[in-house]
Protein backbone atom coordinates (compact mmCIF):
# COMPACT_ATOMS: atom_id res chain seq x y z
CA UNK A 1 0.00 0.00 0.00
CA UNK A 2 1.09 3.39 -0.66
CA UNK A 3 0.40 6.13 2.27
CA UNK A 4 0.84 10.11 2.22
CA UNK A 5 1.80 11.89 5.19
CA UNK A 6 2.61 15.66 5.78
CA UNK A 7 4.91 17.03 8.28
CA UNK A 8 3.74 20.36 8.51
CA UNK A 9 0.65 20.98 11.14
CA UNK A 10 -1.15 23.88 8.47
CA UNK A 11 -1.15 21.23 5.78
CA UNK A 12 -2.88 18.29 7.94
CA UNK A 13 -6.47 19.03 7.55
CA UNK A 14 -6.24 19.61 3.97
CA UNK A 15 -4.32 15.94 3.70
CA UNK A 16 -6.73 14.41 5.68
CA UNK A 17 -9.47 15.83 3.81
CA UNK A 18 -8.08 14.59 0.52
CA UNK A 19 -7.24 10.95 1.57
CA UNK A 20 -4.03 11.44 2.79
CA UNK A 21 -3.03 9.31 6.34
CA UNK A 22 -1.88 11.27 8.69
CA UNK A 23 1.33 13.68 10.50
CA UNK A 24 4.88 13.00 11.09
CA UNK A 25 5.98 15.22 13.71
CA UNK A 26 8.11 15.76 17.26
CA UNK A 27 4.76 17.01 18.71
CA UNK A 28 3.41 13.04 18.09
CA UNK A 29 6.05 12.66 21.16
CA UNK A 30 3.49 15.20 23.14
CA UNK A 31 0.57 15.06 21.39
CA UNK A 32 0.04 11.79 20.02
CA UNK A 33 -3.44 11.46 21.53
CA UNK A 34 -4.82 14.69 20.44
CA UNK A 35 -3.42 13.90 16.61
CA UNK A 36 -4.63 10.58 16.62
CA UNK A 37 -8.36 11.76 17.59
CA UNK A 38 -8.30 14.65 15.34
CA UNK A 39 -7.41 12.34 12.00
CA UNK A 40 -10.48 10.00 13.34
CA UNK A 41 -12.79 13.24 13.71
CA UNK A 42 -11.91 14.17 9.67
CA UNK A 43 -12.11 11.05 8.52
CA UNK A 44 -15.04 10.55 9.93
CA UNK A 45 -16.81 13.95 8.50
CA UNK A 46 -17.21 15.39 11.81
CA UNK A 47 -16.27 18.90 10.66
CA UNK A 48 -17.49 20.67 13.98
CA UNK A 49 -15.49 18.64 16.42
CA UNK A 50 -12.34 19.08 13.90
CA UNK A 51 -12.73 22.96 14.29
CA UNK A 52 -13.09 22.61 18.22
CA UNK A 53 -10.11 20.63 18.71
CA UNK A 54 -7.94 21.89 16.15
CA UNK A 55 -8.81 25.32 17.90
CA UNK A 56 -8.15 24.14 21.24
CA UNK A 57 -5.15 22.66 20.77
CA UNK A 58 -3.04 22.87 16.92
CA UNK A 59 -2.88 26.51 16.81
CA UNK A 60 -0.60 26.76 19.77
CA UNK A 61 1.98 24.55 18.62
CA UNK A 62 1.90 26.59 15.27
CA UNK A 63 3.91 29.35 17.34
CA UNK A 64 6.79 27.13 18.14
CA UNK A 65 9.39 25.26 16.08
CA UNK A 66 9.18 21.54 16.18
CA UNK A 67 12.30 21.22 14.43
CA UNK A 68 14.35 22.23 17.21
CA UNK A 69 15.15 19.37 19.78
CA UNK A 70 15.77 20.82 22.72
CA UNK A 71 12.01 22.27 22.78
CA UNK A 72 10.44 18.74 22.25
CA UNK A 73 12.93 17.53 25.15
CA UNK A 74 12.39 20.25 27.18
CA UNK A 75 8.41 19.46 26.92
CA UNK A 76 9.12 15.74 27.79
CA UNK A 77 11.43 16.00 30.84
CA UNK A 78 8.67 18.19 32.25
CA UNK A 79 6.50 15.24 31.61
CA UNK A 80 8.55 12.90 32.94
CA UNK A 81 9.76 10.99 30.44
CA UNK A 82 13.57 10.79 30.86
CA UNK A 83 14.85 11.68 27.09
CA UNK A 84 17.64 14.16 28.34
CA UNK A 85 19.79 16.87 27.00
CA UNK A 86 20.02 17.72 23.83
CA UNK A 87 23.78 16.83 21.68
CA UNK A 88 25.97 19.53 20.00
CA UNK A 89 25.74 21.54 19.10
CA UNK A 90 22.47 22.13 20.32
CA UNK A 91 21.89 23.76 23.41
CA UNK A 92 19.22 22.88 26.34
CA UNK A 93 16.86 25.51 27.02
CA UNK A 94 17.54 28.45 29.81
CA UNK A 95 15.09 27.43 32.81
CA UNK A 96 13.35 30.89 32.02
CA UNK A 97 12.38 29.67 28.44
CA UNK A 98 11.80 25.95 29.36
CA UNK A 99 9.41 27.52 32.08
CA UNK A 100 7.07 29.51 30.17
CA UNK A 101 7.30 26.58 26.72
CA UNK A 102 5.58 24.33 29.18
CA UNK A 103 3.75 27.34 30.44
CA UNK A 104 2.27 27.60 27.03
CA UNK A 105 1.96 24.02 26.30
CA UNK A 106 1.18 22.02 29.11
CA UNK A 107 -1.67 22.41 30.81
Amino acid sequence: TFQIFVHDIARLIPLLQAGGDGMFSAFNHLYGETFHTLIQLVKSGAREEVGLLYDANVKKLRQIDSEDPSIIKAVLNHLGYRVGGVRRPRQSLSPKKRDALVKKLVR
